[in-house]
C-alpha cells in the first residue's frame, strides 16, 4: 500500500551487495584523490630523470668515483634503451593518470575534511545546540555509488560531530520506480531527477512508543525497507534534505535529521502567518532553509 507520500512500499533489492561495496568505495573518499594526483607525477618525475641522466653519464672527461662509474658506464652504454624506457614510462603516467580520472571523475573524490567542516556549521547553524543528551542533530552528505554490477545508491561520504561515526547506511536509487527509491534522501535524489523540486522537509511518527502500529508506519511512511530500518540506529522525527549537483547532474544529498519533531517549525512556508509566534516561526523556517542553501553551494565548489 502507499506510505504517507503516496509511494508504495519501498524496495531495495540489493542491499547486501550495497552495504559491502559501500564499505569498500569509502577508502576511495580517503585514497583516491592522492592516487589521482601523485602516482602519475611520481612516474613523469622518473621519466624527466631518465632522460636526464643519459647525457650526464658519459664518462668521457669527467671524474667519477668507482661507486658512480659502473652505473654511468651502463647507463651510456645502453642509452637508447634507456631513452626508449623513459618514453615507455611517460606513456604509462599518462595511460595511468587517464584511468584515474576515470575511476575517480571530477566530483568523485572530495576533501573530507572541508566537507566535514561544512557539515559541522551547517548542523550548529541549523539546528543549535541539543539541550539534552537525548536529542541528536545530524547533517549528513550522501552521495550516487554506481557500479555496472550492483546498480546504483547513495551512501554515506561524510557526517557532522563525532558521534555515529559508523557510515554503513545505503538507500536504493532508480532512474525507472520511485519504490526502489528509499529513504527521505532516495526520494530526493528521485524528485530532483523528475524535476519536482530538490529540497523538502519530511516528518516521521514517533516509533518509540513500543506499539508495532507506530514502528510499522514509521518504516512506511520514512520508505525504509525492513533492513533499512533495523540498521537505523537513530529514529529521527524530522528531516531536511536537498539535492547536491556537480556540473548539472545530481551528485548526491545533503540530508539534516533530528529525534526532535519540533527542530524545524511544523508549518506550511507559503502561508501568511497571522501571529508573533507564527512570524517568528516563519523567520526560523526561511533561515534553516537559507542555511541548508548556503551549505549546499559550499560543497558544490569543494566536490568540483
Amino acid at each position: 500500500m502507499p506510505n504517507a507520500n503516496g509511494i508504495h512500499a519501498a524496495i531495495h533489492e540489493k542491499y547486501s551487495r550495497h552495504y559491502y561495496l559501500n564499505l569498500v568505495l569509502q577508502l576511495t573518499d580517503r585514497t583516491g584523490l592522492w592516487l589521482t594526483k601523485r602516482v602519475s607525477r611520481v612516474l613523469q618525475f622518473s621519466t624527466a630523470g631518465l632522460l636526464g641522466l643519459i647525457p650526464l653519464s658519459d664518462p668521457k672527461d669527467q671524474w667519477l668515483s668507482a661507486i658512480s662509474r659502473p652505473t654511468a658506464d651502463f647507463i651510456w652504454s645502453h642509452r637508447f634503451d634507456f631513452a626508449l624506457w623513459s618514453i615507455g614510462i611517460g606513456l604509462l603516467a599518462w595511460a595511468l593518470e587517464w584511468a584515474l580520472n576515470k575511476i575517480f571523475p571530477t566530483g568523485s573524490v572530495v576533501d573530507l575534511e572541508k566537507v566535514q567542516k561544512v557539515l559541522d556549521e551547517v548542523c550548529l547553524a541549523h539546528f543549535g545546540r541539543p539541550t539534552s543528551d537525548q536529542i541528536t542533530y545530524r547533517a549528513t552528505l550522501f552521495k550516487v555509488r554506481t557500479i555496472w554490477f550492483a546498480g546504483m545508491w547513495l551512501g554515506i561520504v561524510a557526517r557532522s560531530g563525532n558521534l555515529y561515526r559508523r557510515h554503513d547506511t545505503v538507500f536504493s536509487i532508480s532512474t525507472e520506480d520511485s519504490a526502489h527509491c528509499t529513504g527521505f534522501v532516495g526520494l530526493c535524489w528521485w524528485r530532483a531527477n523528475q524535476g519536482s523540486g530538490e529540497h523538502a522537509v519530511y516528518r516521521l511518527p514517533d516509533p518509540n512508543t513500543g506499539d508495532q502500529k507506530d514502528m510499522l508506519q514509521y518504516r512506511l511512511d520514512g520508505h525504509l525497507t525492513d533492513k533499512e530500518y533495523e540498521m537505523t540506529k537513530v529514529k529521527s522525527r524530522v528531516f531536511r534534505v536537498c539535492v547536491i549537483r556537480c556540473k548539472g547532474r545530481v551528485w548526491g544529498v545533503l540530508a539534516l535529521d533530528s529525534n526532535d519533531a519540533n527542530s524545524i517549525p511544523d508549518l506550511d512556508p507559503s502561508a501568511e502567518p497571522q501571529s508573533a509566534e507564527g512570524k517568528l516561526l516563519v523567520q526560523r523556517y526561511n533561515q534553516q532553509l537559507q542555511g541548508i542553501t548556503v551549505a549546499a553551494e559550499k560543497l558544490t565548489l569543494i566536490i568540483e
